[in-house]
């Protein structure tokens, strides 16, 4: 599996991919761009401004953080988990299921290891420009440093990556559009409002917080937060990322394979 994983992999190949959704996106950018990049800033002014007078400070890890720089850094995770994760989870699935556009990609000398890449370059690209841009935000409003943006970056561009297998494994799983909904309300929408986004782990029940503690997104806040709030743990939660993301890619990988080619056989 993991050689024929690896064996076709062209960059190449990857950026046509690539380069095919981006001049889609062009023609239509601002539509697809402001509604959902408007959510995470929207939020972060509403529960920041709103809930900062109330709450002031809170504690974090040992620390004292003012509310608006604790919650700042949760909307740069927020941003990029839902750019990332509905353009696969939804964009993909819309190629994959109703345009047939891997069908038509897979006629030409592009192969299924590079077309799935290109897919998921793509949806962390998504990711990556609406953390980004959250980023600069909050940087602007004087809710984080400039210098957090050497943080923020990388971080982002490997979490990207992350959320995105994670879309792609959903539609590798689903067979409606509708079914799309279960992992939504189900794992994304709580991941985004449990993992230490808006108020820290430590309140919730001991139970809970382990389990929510394991989340991808968890890992992701607690180091955005490392210049606010430094921690011994980062390391280990900087290799629970990488973990995840290739632990993802490859269950997405193999699931969108057997699915995809299993239609394709029955079908030729």
């Amino acid at each position: 599996m993991f050689f024929t994983l690896f064996h076709t992999f062209n960059l190449f190949s990857i950026y046509a991919v690539w380069r095919r959704h981006l001049t889609v996106y062009r023609a239509t950018w601002l539509s697809n761009f402001l509604p959902p990049m408007t959510e995470p800033i929207f939020y972060l002014f509403g529960f920041g401004l709103g809930l900062n007078p109330i709450i002031g400070k809170v504690i974090y890890l040992g620390h004292e953080i003012e509310y608006l720089k604790f919650i700042a850094p949760g909307m740069v995770g927020v941003a990029v988990l839902l750019q990332s994760f509905f353009e696969a989870a939804y964009g993909s699935f819309i190629r994959l299921q109703y345009q047939k556009t891997w069908q038509a990609i897979l006629t030409t000398p592009i192969g299924y290891t590079n077309l799935f890449f290109g897919e998921l370059c793509w949806a962390a690209t998504k990711g990556i420009i609406a953390g980004c841009v959250t980023s600069f935000v909050i940087i602007i409003s004087g809710f984080a440093a400039l210098k957090d943006l050497l943080l923020f970056i990388p971080l982002i561009f490997i979490s990207s990556f992350m959320f995105a297998a994670l879309g792609l494994l959903v539609i590798g799983l689903i067979n409606k559009i509708d079914e799309i909904n279960l992992p939504v309300f189900l794992l994304v929408i709580p991941m985004s409002v449990m993992a230490g986004t808006y108020y820290p782990r430590s309140n919730l029940p001991d139970a809970i917080e382990r389990i929510v503690s394991f989340l991808p997104l968890s890992a992701l806040v607690d180091i955005l937060r490392f210049n606010i709030a430094p921690h011994s743990n980062w390391c280990f939660e900087l290799l629970e990322i990488i973990a995840w993301v290739i632990l993802l890619t490859f269950l997405a990988w193999s699931s969108i394979h057997r699915k995809l080619f299993k239609k394709l056989l029955f079908f030729g």
